[in-house]
């Protein structure tokens, strides 16, 4: 008896997966958010469910990688950004590791 359960419990599992990874991509293709965190320079739109570009931290996108590529280092980025009013989500500062992982995205990107 437990080894019929097993099978059945088997089988909706893989049901289960099959859904979902065909649901992904239609949900990639409409612009929906996939889950956990959101992507940097985004935020849900009014319906929840689509991104919206931010403009503010689309600044910090552009800015980022130009300061980089003038030699500064990742923590005068941080710096630099902070001097031009563009703040990272926590509101407080810079850190050079949050610089580091935003210039490796673009770079991913």
């Amino acid at each position: 008896m437990r080894g019929i359960i097993d099978v059945f419990a088997q089988y909706k599992r893989a049901l289960i997966r099959a859904r979902t990874r065909a649901a992904l991509p239609v949900k990639r293709g409409r612009g929906e958010r996939l889950g956990g965190d959101l992507p940097y320079s985004y935020h849900l739109g009014p319906d929840g469910v689509h991104l919206e570009a931010d403009e503010d931290d689309q600044q910090v996108i552009a800015a980022a990688p130009e300061l980089r590529s003038a030699g500064m280092s990742l923590r005068q980025i941080g710096a630099a950004l902070m001097a031009r009013g563009l703040l990272p989500r926590s509101g407080r500062s810079w850190y050079p590791e949050t610089v580091r992982a935003l210039l490796l995205a673009q770079e991913a990107a």
